[in-house]
C-alpha cells in the first residue's frame, strides 16, 4: 500500500509538473507572440521614425531654401528701397531744376518785355534821327544854297573889284 501511495503520490507530482511544464509552454508561446508583436511594433516604429526623420530633414531642407529665397528677396528689397530713395532724390532734383527753369524763364519773359521796350525807344529815336537828318539834309541843301550864293556874290565883287 505504501507504494500504491507513493506511486499515486509521484503520478500526482508528475502530472502536476507536466500541468507546470503545459502552463509554462502556453506562456512561454504567448511569451514569443508578445515578443514578436513587440519586435514588429519595434520595426515600425523604427520606419515611421525613419520616415519622420526624412520628412523632417526635407522640411529642413525646404527651410533652408525659403530661408535662402527670404534672403533674397529681403536683398531685392533693400535694393528696390535704394533705388527709390535714388529716384525720389532725383525727382527733388528735377523739381529744384523745374523752379529754376520757371524762375529763369520768368527772368527772360522781363528780359524781353524790356528788350522790346527798347526796341520800340530805338525805333521812336531812329524815327527822330531819320526826321532831324532830313531836317539836317534841308539844312545843308539851304546852305549849299547860299554858299552858291555866296561864292556868286563874291566872284561878281571880285570881277568888280578888278575892274576898279
Amino acid at each position: 500500500e505504501m507504494r500504491e501511495g507513493e506511486e499515486k503520490a509521484g503520478k500526482e507530482k508528475l502530472e502536476a509538473l507536466q500541468m507546470q511544464v503545459r502552463k509554462g509552454s502556453a506562456e512561454a508561446s504567448r511569451v514569443s507572440i508578445l515578443l514578436e508583436d513587440h519586435r514588429r511594433a519595434r520595426r515600425e516604429a523604427t520606419e515611421a521614425l525613419d520616415a519622420a526623420h526624412s520628412a523632417l530633414e526635407e522640411k529642413k531642407n525646404e527651410h533652408a531654401v525659403f530661408d535662402g529665397r527670404q534672403d533674397e528677396l529681403a536683398g531685392k528689397h533693400d535694393a528696390l528701397d535704394a533705388a527709390n530713395r535714388r529716384l525720389e532724390a532725383s525727382h527733388a532734383a528735377l523739381d529744384a531744376t523745374n523752379s529754376g527753369l520757371e524762375e529763369a524763364n520768368r527772368g527772360l519773359d522781363d528780359a524781353n518785355r524790356r528788350l522790346e521796350a527798347g526796341h520800340e525807344a530805338l525805333v521812336a529815336v531812329e524815327g527822330k534821327l531819320d526826321a532831324a537828318n532830313r531836317g539836317l539834309d534841308d539844312a545843308n541843301r539851304g546852305l549849299d544854297g547860299q554858299h552858291a550864293a555866296f561864292e556868286a556874290t563874291k566872284s561878281a565883287l571880285d570881277a568888280k573889284k578888278e575892274e576898279l
